[in-house]
């Protein structure tokens, strides 16, 4: 038993570890999104689309950190936590926590969280797509040359990759990964009566 204690608390400190490592990635993903977004408004509008080559990537980290966090938190739940001994990572799908965890979500500070980058993609698409407009638009009419008109399709572009690559950071695999593991479960313990 204590040799199970240890390695849940390995896992459980793994977890609190990598969730503070997302934290460090959000905060790194903004304070870099910010300082090109300044610089945009100063010299180019092109550091707008650069701002992308930070918050894609970074989505995609913070996105692995989420899988990692799902992966040992279900594992947890399937190893250790259905005998009814342990229970904080079964809190996290428990239907009531769950939606009062939803509603939580609704505030401004969760609606922040929850769109991740897009928010970011959205301001630089809008400026970019904004200023190019602006100054097009001569004597009653806009003048867009073809070079520009290709910038901001692929501005929107890279906004919708954006949104796609956040969407993935909710998409729920609980279920999945939690049938992978009692399988595992199930089939080591069909071994070991072997």
């Amino acid at each position: 038993m204590k040799e199970k204690m240890e390695v849940y608390d390995t896992i459980r400190n793994e977890i609190i570890s990598i969730q503070e490592l997302q934290r460090n990635v959000w905060i790194y993903m903004y304070v870099l999104f910010c300082t090109l977004f300044i610089l945009g408004l100063e010299w180019s509008n092109y550091l707008y689309l650069v701002s992308y080559v930070i918050l894609i990537p970074f989505q995609c980290v913070i996105n692995e950190y989420k899988w990692s966090i799902s992966k040992m938190s279900t594992y947890i739940r399937i190893f250790f936590e259905e005998n009814g001994e342990l229970g904080w990572e079964s809190l996290h799908v428990y239907p009531i926590y769950k939606e009062y965890y939803r509603n939580k979500s609704k505030s401004i500070r969760g609606i922040i969280r929850i769109s991740g980058a897009v928010h970011l993609g959205f301001l630089s698409t809008f400026f970019y797509c904004w200023n190019i407009l602006q100054k097009s638009y001569v004597n009653g009419s806009f003048n867009i040359g073809i070079i520009d008109l290709i910038w901001i399709v692929i501005s929107i572009i890279l906004f919708v990759v954006l949104i796609i690559i956040n969407r993935d950071y909710y998409n729920n695999y609980d279920s999945e990964l939690e049938d992978i593991f009692r399988e595992y479960r199930d089939g080591r313990e069909e071994k070991s009566k072997q």
